[in-house]
C-alpha cells in the first residue's frame, strides 16, 4: 500500500513539473504572462485538472518566483518588514486581480442565475408569512391582525400558489400544516379592507 501512495505522489510530482515547465515556457516568451492565458495553455497540453483558479495561480506565481520575475514571497509564518513583504503584498495584488479577472470571464446564465434569486425569494417569502403566523402572546411586536392575516394568507392556496410554486412545495400542504398549527383565522370584514388598502 506504501508503495501504490508513494507512486502517486511521484505521478502527481511529475505532472507539477510539466505544468510548470509550461508555466515556465510561456514566462520566458512573455513575463507578463496572466492567469487565464496560463490556465488556456495547460488545457491545449492535456495538463487541465479539477483544480481551483487559487490553486493555478499559486503554480504560476511559484514559477515567477523561481525565475526572478517577482521577488521571493515571505513565508506565512515569518513576520517581516522589509522590503520583501512589500514585493509579496504587490505579486498577492496581482495574482489576485488575475483571479478577479478570470472570475469574470465565467460566463453566467443569466435565466439560471434569476431563477436562483426567485427560489431564494420565493422560500424567504413563505418562511416569514409562517413565523409571523406562528407568533403567539407578542401583540406587542407583532399585532393579531398581522397574525392573522399571515395564517389567513397561508392557508389560501390561491394565494399562495406562485410563490409555492417557485418554492417547489405544495400549497395544499402548506394551508394544511398551517390549518393543523395555527387554527382557522377569522377576518371582519373592516380588517379585509383595511389590508387590501395598505
Amino acid at each position: 500500500m506504501s508503495s501504490d501512495w508513494e507512486a502517486q505522489q511521484a505521478e502527481a510530482e511529475a505532472w507539477r513539473e510539466k505544468a510548470e515547465a509550461v508555466a515556465k515556457e510561456m514566462l520566458e516568451q512573455n513575463p507578463k504572462t496572466k492567469l487565464s492565458e496560463y490556465r488556456k495553455r495547460v488545457e491545449e497540453v492535456g495538463l487541465d485538472v479539477e483544480r481551483s483558479t487559487t490553486w493555478w495561480g499559486e503554480r504560476l506565481l511559484r514559477v515567477k518566483e523561481d525565475m526572478g520575475i517577482i521577488a521571493r514571497r515571505a513565508n506565512a509564518t515569518t513576520k517581516t518588514r522589509n522590503d520583501s513583504g512589500k514585493n509579496y503584498l504587490l505579486a498577492h495584488m496581482e495574482h489576485m486581480r488575475e483571479v478577479a479577472e478570470a472570475a469574470t470571464s465565467v460566463p453566467v446564465d443569466p435565466v439560471v442565475a434569476a431563477m436562483d434569486g426567485a427560489v431564494n425569494l420565493a422560500v424567504s417569502v413563505l418562511k416569514l408569512a409562517y413565523e409571523d403566523a406562528s407568533v403567539e402572546g407578542l401583540s406587542n411586536v407583532s399585532p393579531p391582525l398581522r397574525v392573522r392575516y399571515a395564517r389567513a394568507w397561508l392557508q389560501d392556496p390561491d394565494a399562495t400558489a406562485l410563490w409555492c410554486g417557485l418554492a417547489g412545495v405544495d400549497g395544499d400542504v402548506v394551508a394544511e400544516r398551517s390549518r393543523q398549527e395555527h387554527g382557522r383565522p377569522v377576518l371582519t370584514p373592516e380588517e379585509i379592507t383595511h389590508i387590501r388598502n395598505h
